[in-house]
């Protein structure tokens, strides 16, 4: 996957050049939340300018050694379902991770993959919360105390990343932890030291970002931003943006349930074949050979009737599928509590339910395994791949039927969904052809492409180095791949970013640091609400900017007007220049 997708990670325009950008300024020793807003945990910033410093600036170097953060997950992955399934069942889920998360790419914009994601908090902090079950399940095969620590940890660290890792980790592992205590029935003082051990893992990282965070700001403003950016996300404006709507599905609750029932319809068709085929072959001779032809059987029919962009709509009956097996899984713990070993298994496999399941619920009604999917969905989906190849096929077996029929059934469909998003892949694969950046930081994009690529030039021509660059309302990887600073703290100048930090704000910003340089790039950004800066909101802003600046350069259409894309680069004016 990393050869068939060679240097096509990012996307140019939205959202990665942040990541970049903030992770180069804290390499350069800029701090977080005092000289560069930001309204995530501080955790995914850091490790990344630690891998910058000690690997060299680049985006090939952020995206590999998220690559290898996404290989350890993987190796995790595996170990957990091998617990709770078996090898062929966490093998295929491990291929189903690699294929369709790790560097899937099934949109026109780039960074949904593990590799580099339009914010790394949400892959980092489902990686953590994957590492606390990894870590519970060490505790659960030694008893050793220092596990739980490590579990602890590993939820702390979550709790630095992003709000949906932060509370799908912490509903799994608090959960996880009961069920373990349940199960385990230790002596009053074990319980205690076992909880005590777990407190003092999971504090040690907020401690430590608190007495980090405090010499450089208040203690009200590490409170309020390193340690409670999740507040930020509960706040009623960002509900009734148009893109958080449709993310849930609550745009359109009818048009969505219809295509969940469709959707789970079809998994009942392609997988009818494997269930009828358990009942009837339970007294056949030769069962085995005859499941592997029920296999063949499945593997053709869904390859010949269900079309490739079909398959991007197989992710809709998620919550539904992992309600039901969140459900059954606590059953099975319930009934395995006098068998310690057996028990504790069930309690994995729920804790890894509920982690996969509260990771749905920003997409409840609309489960995809591309956009925001890329991260919430993965856990849900090998969990669903869990369900079909091993835990199902095994609750047939108990009941005398043959189970390696729906076994061979799942995994041939498993197949041949596969490989279905792998052509759709390439297909929008072929279109990123045109280079952006040099060396370590050169990959490949779409379009959009040379028209940057001619600015990135006339920005390396004009703007010298130590003079500033402000990129409105989008385009900070202009500042990153030219090396030039921006003169205020904000990255975006988006309608979410307006909510966040207020424009009245971020125009007093810009008023006492006016960069050198405007470069106006074309973003409509009508899923946040408004479609263009300076027309449909920050008027103000826009107004501030045709005042002090003068067009010096120009590509494409006129930006911000329609939907033609184009680029102009402004110079600030010596008049204001002189004033200032």
């Amino acid at each position: 996957m990393l050869a068939s997708t060679w240097r096509t990670w990012p996307d140019p325009l939205v959202d990665y050049g942040r990541e970049a950008y903030l992770a180069w300024q804290v390499a350069k020793g800029k701090t977080l939340y005092v000289d560069l807003a930001h309204f995530n945990g501080p955790f995914s910033v850091h490790l990344n300018a630690a891998f910058l410093q000690l690997f060299g600036t680049g985006i090939l170097t952020l995206a590999l050694a998220n690559a290898a953060l996404a290989a350890l997950c993987v190796a995790m992955l595996y170990s957990i379902l091998v617990r709770v399934a078996d090898r062929l069942t966490a093998t295929l889920a491990g291929v189903t991770f690699v294929t369709l998360f790790a560097c899937g790419r099934f949109v026109r914009i780039g960074n949904y993959n593990w590799l580099c994601p339009y914010s790394y908090e949400l892959p980092h902090g489902v990686m953590l919360g994957v590492a606390a079950l990894w870590c519970l399940d060490r505790y659960h095969r030694t008893r050793r105390p220092g596990w739980l620590a490590a579990t602890g940890a590993a939820l702390g660290l979550a709790a630095l990343t992003k709000t949906e890792p932060l509370l799908a980790a912490g509903l799994a592992v608090v959960l996880g932890l009961g069920l373990t205590v349940w199960i385990e029935r230790p002596t009053g003082s074990r319980l205690i030291r076992l909880l005590a051990t777990f407190a003092v893992g999971a504090l040690v990282p907020l401690v430590a970002t608190f007495l980090f965070f405090v010499t450089k700001m208040p203690a009200a403003e590490v409170l309020r931003w390193p340690l409670g950016y999740w507040r930020a996300a509960s706040r009623a404006e960002f509900a009734a943006l148009p893109m958080y709507k449709e993310g849930l599905g609550i745009d359109d609750v009818a048009g969505n349930l219809r295509k969940l029932a469709l959707a789970t319809w079809w998994y009942a068709v392609i997988l009818a074949p494997g269930i009828a085929a358990a009942i009837v072959l339970r007294r056949a001779q030769r069962r085995a050979a005859l499941a592997v032809v029920v296999g063949l059987v499945s593997m053709a029919a869904a390859a010949r009737f269900v079309p490739i962009e079909g398959w991007l709509q197989a992710a809709r009956p998620l919550p539904l599928f992992l309600l039901l097996t969140t459900v059954g899984s606590v059953a099975a713990c319930i009934r395995a509590r006098g068998e310690p070993d057996r028990g504790l298994r069930r309690v994995l496999q729920t804790a890894l339910a509920v982690f996969a399941l509260a990771l749905l619920v920003k997409m409840v009604l609309n489960a995809r395994i591309y956009h925001y999917g890329f991260a919430l969905a993965m856990p849900a989906t090998l969990v669903l791949v869990a369900a079909l190849v091993s835990w199902a096929p095994a609750l047939i077996t108990r009941a005398g039927g043959e189970g390696r029929a729906l076994r061979a059934a799942a995994a041939g469909v498993l197949v041949v969904a596969l490989g279905a998003h792998l052509v759709f892949m390439q297909r929008l694969l072929a279109r990123q052809t045109n280079v952006l950046g040099e060396g370590a930081d050169a990959f490949y994009g779409d379009d959009r492409v040379p028209p940057l690529a001619d600015l990135l030039d006339e920005i390396g021509r004009r703007v010298r180095p130590g003079q500033t660059l402000v990129a409105l309302p989008e385009g900070v990887l202009l500042n990153y791949l030219s090396r030039r600073d921006s003169s205020v703290p904000y990255v975006q100048f988006s309608p979410v970013a307006m909510l966040l930090w207020g424009e009245a704000n971020i125009l007093r910003s810009l008023e006492a640091s006016p960069p050198d340089f405007i470069a106006l790039v074309h973003r409509d950004n009508r899923h946040e609400g408004a479609r263009f800066f300076g027309r449909d909101y920050a008027r103000t802003a826009r107004d501030w900017v045709e005042t002090g600046y003068q067009p010096v350069w120009r590509t494409g259409a006129p930006p911000l007007t329609d939907g033609r894309f184009g680029l102009v680069l402004l110079e600030r004016n010596r008049l204001a220049a002189s004033t200032r």
